[in-house]
Formats: C-alpha cells, structure tokens, sequence
C-alpha cells in the first residue's frame, strides 16, 4: 500500500516549468495581442481554466491509481482515495488561483505568436457558430475523455520507464563515486 501512496504522491508532485513566456513569443503588435484576448473572452477562457484543471487532475489521479493498483495487485481505501484527490484538487485550484492574474495575457501572447490579427478575428466568427459554441462548452469534461487514451498507454509503459530511470541513476551514481 505504502508504494501506492508514494507512487502517486511522486507522480502527483511533480513541478512542471516551462522557459518563460517572454522567451518564447517575440513582440507581437497591440492589434493582434487585442484579437488573441477579445477571442479567449469570448470562448469562456477564465471561466474554463478551474474545469480544466480539475478534469486533468481527476483524470490523472484515476489512471494513476489504477495502474498502481493494478501492478501492486492492492486496493487502495476509498477514504484514502477520497483525501488524495481532495488535496490534488485544492493544489489544482490554489495553482488558478496563481495563475487567473496574468494566464489569459500569456495565452494570447501564445495565440498572437501563431495567428494574424485577421485571423484571431476570423476564428473568433467562428466561435460564434452554434456547433463551435457547443464544442467550447463541452471541450473541459471532453479533453478529460481524450486524456484517458493518452494517459492509459502512458500508464502501461510505465514500469518500463521506471526502470529504465532508475538503472540510469544507478550508473550515473557509479560514475559520480569513481570521481
């Protein structure tokens, strides 16, 4: 049970970090950076950054445990299920709560590195569509779905990788105590 817990504790913990943002985009103009927020606003963009997270997070947390569950061939207690996933949705929440002040700027400064101002505008017609409408609002609960196929092969090859992680510690550590 101990290596469920840990597992996933390791797994769930992990810091991502991108370079930053200002690294990535070159100085886009005024026009283009308004299109690129004006389409965010009107997709729902600060409204679907908790629903996103808390997708990916339950979506994470339920392949998780069960690829653990299934290689330790153990259960692990609901109650303990229940608190994990309590504490992975509060970290989730906590990093939008970071995140809302400047996430909607960065992301049309990534949409502005892609597209035109005339195209930012011209995808943003689009939205208005009915069938683009429907596709926004059930984007969140759907890419949890897409996730799941993405997530179950990574899971599989999991051990795999483990191992293959740890054999390349252990023989970098032999280098390291030869120095």
């Amino acid at each position: 049970m101990r290596f469920i817990i840990v597992g996933l504790v390791l797994a769930c913990a992990q810091p991502f970090t991108a370079p930053p943002l200002a690294a990535q985009t070159p100085q886009a103009d005024p026009a283009t950076i308004a299109a690129a927020d004006a389409l965010l606003v009107s997709t729902g963009f600060d409204q679907q950054l908790e629903q996103s997270a808390i997708t990916s997070v339950t979506t994470m947390m339920d392949a998780m445990t069960s690829q653990a569950e299934k290689e330790r061939g153990q259960t692990m207690p609901a109650d303990l299920k229940a608190r994990i996933r309590t504490i992975m949705l509060d970290g989730a929440h906590e990093a939008v709560v970071r995140m809302k002040p400047t996430a909607r700027r960065d992301a049309a400064l990534v949409y502005a590195r892609y597209f035109t101002a005339a195209e930012l505008i011209d995808l943003r017609r689009l939205q208005a569509e009915p069938v683009m409408a429907k596709a926004q609002k059930i984007m969140p609960v759907m890419m949890g779905e897409l996730m799941q196929i993405g997530l179950r092969s990574s899971m599989q090859g999991l051990p795999d990788v483990r191992a293959k992680i740890v054999a390349a510690v252990e023989a970098w550590g032999k280098t390291q105590r030869k120095r």
